[in-house]
Order: C-alpha cells, then sequence, then structure tokens
C-alpha cells in the first residue's frame, strides 16, 4: 500500500515536473525577444523622421502630446529653424510643409487657444492639413533645415492685430511630408516650435 503510494506520488511529480518544464520551453520559444522593449528598444522605422534640435538636454527627444518640442530665440535669431532628420540610408528629394501659429503658454494637454485671433489658420490644424507653406526642393541628402523669417512670415501665419509681429509664447506648429529620391514618402508627426525670446 505505502509502496504504491509511493509510485503514484512520483508518476504525478513527474507529471507536474514535465508540464512546469514543457511551460517555460514555450514561452521562451514562442516569443522572440530581439526587439520586445525591455531587453532591446525597437530600432528607428525605416522612414522614421526625427528632429534633432527637439533635445530635453540629456540627448533624449524632448516628446509632449505626441509632439516634438523645440525652444527657440526666435525673436533674437531672426527665424523660425525646424531641422529635419531621416534615417541615413534615405535621401530627401522634397518637403512639403504645413504650419499653424498660436499665441499662449504651452501647457499640457495641448491647450491651443481656439479664438481666430490667437490662431492661425484658425480652424482645426493636423496631420491631413493643406501644405499652406509650400514645397521646398532640395539636393541629396538626410537632413533638411527648414527656415521662416520672423520679420516676414507667411500670411496665413499673421494678421494686423494679435499675430502679426513674433511674440515670446508663440508657437509654431509643423507637419512634414517627405518625398525620397528611391519614390517613397513618409509623413512626419508634429513638431513645435515655441519662441522663448
Amino acid at each position: 500500500m505505502v509502496h504504491e503510494l509511493i509510485m503514484s506520488i512520483m508518476k504525478t511529480t513527474k507529471y507536474f515536473s514535465f508540464l512546469a518544464i514543457a511551460a517555460t520551453l514555450s514561452l521562451f520559444s514562442c516569443k522572440s525577444d530581439e526587439f520586445d522593449g525591455i531587453q532591446n528598444v525597437d530600432p528607428i522605422p525605416e522612414y522614421a523622421i526625427t528632429f534633432p534640435d527637439a533635445d530635453d538636454g540629456t540627448g533624449h527627444a524632448y516628446i509632449e502630446d505626441l509632439s516634438y518640442i523645440v525652444f527657440q530665440n526666435s525673436i533674437a535669431t531672426g527665424s523660425v529653424i525646424v531641422n529635419v532628420k531621416v534615417p541615413d540610408n534615405k535621401s530627401i528629394a522634397s518637403v512639403s510643409i504645413s504650419g499653424q501659429r498660436y499665441r499662449g503658454a504651452l501647457i499640457a494637454p495641448n491647450k491651443v487657444p481656439t479664438a481666430g485671433a490667437l490662431r492661425l489658420p484658425a480652424p482645426a490644424f493636423n496631420r491631413a492639413s493643406p501644405y499652406n507653406l509650400g514645397t521646398d526642393v532640395t539636393g541629396s541628402g538626410s537632413t533638411f533645415a527648414f527656415t521662416m523669417d520672423v520679420a516676414n512670415l507667411p500670411a496665413v501665419l499673421r494678421n494686423a492685430t494679435t499675430l502679426n509681429a513674433v511674440a515670446v509664447n508663440d508657437t509654431f506648429r509643423f507637419f512634414f511630408l517627405v518625398k525620397f529620391t528611391d519614390g517613397s514618402s513618409a509623413l512626419s508627426t508634429e513638431a513645435r516650435v515655441v519662441v522663448k525670446g
């Protein structure tokens, strides 16, 4: 009787040991951890568009509200500048730019003034908005610099009253459609330039 009980316990232990080993093996063999976000961070996507000047001071991108944030002294320098970077294995053929301007402190979550006098263009603005700042044709390369003279802003970004001269806390929102020399294209996430001085 005791012998049979011991044999039964041994069979049960072997069975559960086998199940534990099988479960452990399936856990590790069924899922690739090459880019699991824990051991390794996913590489930059093939068509990623980034903004090198959106630096939080530690070498990492400053991203808020799913937007790259760039702080600039645009009044002092005379220009709003957005540096665009694509992967090194891509070469830029042209860049189409859409932009919006508003006045008000950059306060999360995305509190953009709704009054037309404080935001131009006044209607809702997003990645699907028309490319109202034109298309720049560039040579080959993986970087592009878009520059606007603050003393001569495009008409769509200024009015005769509240948004005439550029002031501290003006924010410029940009989206870029980048066409590559290989015929492919990519649309950027939002980049914001916040005027600090």
